[in-house]
């Protein structure tokens, strides 16, 4: 009797000792699964990834159209001030000295047109040249506002034509636009200041 009691007492202590050990199992697997991430929270994380990667998508073409704009602009400027300065130093063209330099931009137009013309017959003198705004040329974003200004000899004196020029002053603005809506403003003043900004000259 006292065997079968021992051995009776044995068999409880194992199978308490199982029961404990497949409990201790569970309640280590219940915690890593609580450790997992649920299909809702998947979801929420993939709608902020997708969030933030448009938001940067349209920061980073907005900034490509103003950097496009803004170059063009200063382009602008720099071919401003060469023919300025080929008016006050006297540029010849093909041997002979010109008198007038010519600027001219089209309503619309994604290029700048110089020209040269002869002091006696006011003829011009060579082959206009044309410059696109971008490198891509026609395919390019920026366009600009009418505009026609020439500087004369021998002291670079501006006259704006055509274009958007204030009636007090007598100074005249280019007007540059990109396909995404950024503006960027040449100021060209009658004492021969030339510079670009965001604002508009007058």
């Amino acid at each position: 009797m006292l065997i079968n009691q021992k051995k009776q007492k044995n068999l409880f202590s194992r199978r308490n000792e199982l029961v404990k050990s497949i409990s201790q199992a569970r309640g280590i697997f219940c915690d890593q699964s609580k450790k997992g991430f649920t299909l809702i929270e998947v979801l929420i994380v993939i709608v902020i990834i997708a969030i933030m990667t448009g938001v940067i998508s349209t920061n980073l073409s907005k900034n490509k159209g103003t950097s496009e704009v803004e170059i063009a602009a200063l382009q602008t400027v720099a071919q401003l001030r060469s023919l300025q300065n080929d008016a006050i130093n006297g540029k010849s063209i093909e041997t002979i000295t010109a008198c007038q330099f010519l600027f001219e931009i089209a309503n619309g137009a994604k290029l700048y047109t110089s020209t040269f013309k002869d002091c006696a017959t006011s003829a011009v003198i060579g082959t206009p040249i044309s410059t696109y705004f971008s490198a891509k040329k026609e395919n390019g974003s920026v366009t600009s506002s009418l505009a026609s200004l020439y500087f004369t000899s021998p002291l670079g004196g501006v006259h704006f034509t055509l274009g958007s020029i204030n009636p007090a002053t007598g100074e005249g603005q280019i007007i540059l636009t990109s396909s995404a809506g950024d503006v960027f403003y040449v100021c060209v003043t009658t004492s021969g200041n030339i510079f670009a900004q965001k604002n508009a000259c007058f």
